[in-house]
């Protein structure tokens, strides 16, 4: 079966390590668990359907949508 996991990717150079670091900030306090390389970010929840993967997906993008943070690439991952 496969694992299924996304995560968000920031542009390169200041603004996106900022816009990286707010988001690190606000999932922080939501209590979300995630992974962060330099300019992204991945999520440690592994689903095994992937409507259960797309409707966490857009709960933390409306997050990031009302914070502000717009500027990102989204990457879907399988094991």
């Amino acid at each position: 079966m496969k694992k299924l996991s996304f995560g968000f990717i920031f542009r390169s150079g200041k603004f996106g390590l900022n816009e990286c670091n707010k988001c690190e900030n606000i999932l922080l306090e939501s209590g979300i668990e995630f992974k962060r390389d330099n300019y992204g970010i991945r999520f440690k929840e592994i689903f095994d359907d992937s409507s259960l993967k797309n409707f966490r997906k857009k709960e933390i993008m409306d997050i990031m949508w009302n914070n502000k943070i717009t500027r990102y690439v989204v990457f879907d991952s399988e094991e």
